[in-house]
């Protein structure tokens, strides 16, 4: 017989996709804030954010793959590009869904970030207002 376990095409998706091992991934730190050797209550930027991500070893496709944010909002986001973001609900969503990957504190990333976002947000209304 040819194909003792059913010819590949026929087998189940489940089947095949269970043949396939797990890669394995890296461990990310508990705190990876203390792990980048900066104190507690360090502001949490789109810079901070991205070198949280680094040293957590996870690369911003994993985050799109895990939470299905779109690649372009996540590096707006690291790259606190205020003016092509989502609307401020969309965001703090993202942002807590971002938190749970890095081992972050939620609520604090959602405060500092939107905070900044709120700083810009007032600057860029007085701005087009004169």
């Amino acid at each position: 017989v040819l194909y003792p376990q059913g010819h590949p095409s026929l087998r189940r998706a489940d089947q095949r996709v269970a043949m396939v091992p797990p890669t394995p991934r890296p461990e990310v730190p508990a705190d990876p804030i203390a792990a980048l050797g900066y104190p507690d209550d360090t502001l949490l930027t789109g810079e901070v954010l991205q070198k949280v991500r680094l040293v957590c070893h996870v690369t911003l496709e994993d985050i799109a793959d895990r939470t299905k944010i779109p690649m372009f909002t996540l590096r707006c986001i690291e790259g606190d590009q205020h003016a092509d973001l989502p609307a401020p609900v969309y965001l703090k969503g993202f942002l807590k869904q971002i938190a749970g990957m890095l081992n972050l504190n939620a609520d604090q990333l959602v405060r500092d970030y939107l905070a900044a976002y709120s700083a810009w947000e007032a600057a860029d209304v007085r701005s087009k207002r004169w």
